[in-house]
């Protein structure tokens, strides 16, 4: 990642340098790491936030839904 002649090269050299800035531990480990790694926890953690919004979303939707039906089930 990172290759100068590409066109996603400066948007990838963006995101390794915000991954290692999140996860420093991640990139002081061995000499042979793979910058990737960085993305690979931000993405993983970006997966874990939108499973919590959606969750929540769900949470609510099927609150309000029940609610309604209930409402509606005592007017009849």
């Amino acid at each position: 990642m990172g290759t100068p002649g590409l066109p996603g090269a400066r948007t990838g050299r963006r995101l390794d340098h915000l991954g290692r800035r999140l996860c420093p531990h991640v990139h002081s480990c061995a000499v042979g790491e793979k910058p990737e790694a960085g993305l690979f926890i931000l993405f993983a953690s970006f997966l874990s936030f939108f499973n919590l919004v959606a969750s929540s979303v769900s949470s609510f939707v099927q609150f309000y839904l029940e609610s309604w039906y209930n409402r509606a089930s005592l007017t009849r």
